[in-house]
């Protein structure tokens, strides 16, 4: 009986990839909601907390959103050098390859080397140098109109960390008198959601059409991105330029965690 209902869910996993894959092909959409508009000819600036960030939780939604096609123009903004194990230097150069690798050229990679930004689980970053590190990146660049996308209240790992790249990004656009910039946030899931890979697929996607479907959830749009084969192992490529990270649970993490292969986007209002 056990086998029959783990065969059954493994049946349920495929059927929905693949009903995925096959749909976005047909259609050339880059989520499962042709009717949510996605980000096409934007600026995007991605924020960060540590450099591997981008691959270890971002991956689906940088392999997707830099398609050729879109004509995005993509930015990362890593908040800092990822110094805990005085490895900054090393991380840094890391973090530029990676972004190579997931398209996007060294000129938009930004790594934040502040002593008031240090990669620390107990330090709490203040809000407001966040956002100021936001707004000076982004005057210099020219963003007028563009998306930021970052993690959430909750920092999808619970590091405290990319709990303040999520509070600056909301403070920075809190501090704009107009309404010119979108804010995202990666939402985070529960322990037994976010390690089961692909298996949490049907309940993403049934969430997803059941959030973006009710009226009442209109203003909070949801992107979903899945990431194809061929997108997965470009990110499982961006994640080995990480050479000073790869230790055996991260090895781990890259096999089983949902977040190399799913991603969903809410809109803050």
């Amino acid at each position: 009986m056990l086998a029959l209902a783990i065969s059954g869910a493994i049946l349920i996993i495929i059927f929905t990839y693949a009903y995925q894959l096959i749909d976005r092909f047909e259609t050339g959409a880059s989520t499962v909601d042709p009717e949510i508009p996605y980000f096409k000819q934007s600026k995007i600036l991605l924020v960060t907390a540590h450099p591997d960030d981008e691959c270890m939780f971002f991956g689906p939604t940088l392999t997707n959103l830099s398609a050729k096609r879109l004509k995005n123009e993509i930015h990362v903004l890593c908040l800092s050098k990822g110094d805990a194990e005085k490895l900054g230097s090393l991380r840094k150069r890391e973090l530029v390859k990676s972004c190579q690798v997931l398209g996007i050229p060294s000129n938009r990679v930004k790594n934040i080397d502040n002593p008031d930004l240090p990669d620390s689980m107990t330090v709490e970053w203040n809000a407001a140098l966040v956002a100021k590190v936001i707004k000076e990146y982004a005057s210099k660049h020219a963003f007028f109109f563009f998306q930021i996308i970052t993690f959430d209240e909750q920092g999808v790992s619970g590091h405290t960390n990319h709990k303040a790249a999520y509070h600056g990004a909301v403070l920075y656009i809190k501090s704009l008198s107009e309404s010119s910039v979108q804010l995202y946030k990666l939402p985070t899931v529960t322990l037994a959601r976010k390690y089961i890979g692909l298996g949490d697929l049907p309940l993403a996607v049934a969430n997803h059409f059941m959030t973006t479907k009710s009226k009442e959830n209109d203003a909070s749009r949801r992107i979903l991105f899945i990431s194809s084969p061929a997108q997965y192992l470009i990110t499982h490529r961006a994640m080995r330029q990480h050479v000073t990270q790869l230790v055996w649970f991260r090895w781990l993490y890259v096999v089983f965690s949902r977040y190399m292969v799913i991603n969903e986007l809410i809109m803050v209002q």
